[in-house]
């Protein structure tokens, strides 16, 4: 256990190039990276979630299955539904998005325009989110405090 310390203190020293008891200033030599470009370790995962929602290209993911885009988040929603968009009188019965909420503010919309595994029409408005995660995906948006943040921001349909 005796060489356990002065290997500790061989690795203090080339990480902090000063002494092995360190100092503020050997300390601050280590620091190479502009405050603005790392996260700071007291980030909260819900704001490491906005940060990446809110810059994520969605395009790529157009076209592509649902659930491609939903294992790419690195976070577990909260609760996901389909949902109409209502266009018409018979409009609501159509499915037309999934909506998949991550933190209170947080909120994924992934619409689908051609259904090819699920039906699209429902009187019940009761669709199966597992099939509709098989579909592709016609356009994201990406929503904070009901504000859309990244994605197709312009009103649906």
């Amino acid at each position: 256990m005796n060489f356990i310390r002065p290997l500790i203190c061989i690795v203090a020293v080339i990480l902090v190039s000063n002494n092995c008891i360190g100092n503020a200033a050997g300390l601050r030599e280590i620091k190479t990276f502009k405050e603005k470009d790392i996260l700071k370790i007291d980030t909260l995962p819900s704001d490491s979630l906005r940060w990446y929602l809110s810059t994520i290209n969605v395009t790529p993911y157009y076209n592509t299955p649902v659930d491609s885009f939903l294992f790419s988040i690195p976070n577990t929603p909260m609760n996901m539904f389909v949902s109409s968009c209502q266009m018409g009188r018979n409009s609501m019965y159509n499915a037309c998005y999934l909506q998949v909420s991550y933190y209170p503010d947080i909120v994924v919309r992934i619409y689908v325009k051609n259904f090819t595994h699920m039906a699209k029409y429902s009187p019940t408005l009761s669709w199966d989110i597992n099939l509709f995660r098989l579909e592709d995906i016609h356009r994201i948006s990406v929503f904070k405090d009901e504000r859309c943040v990244n994605g197709f921001c312009k009103t649906p349909n």
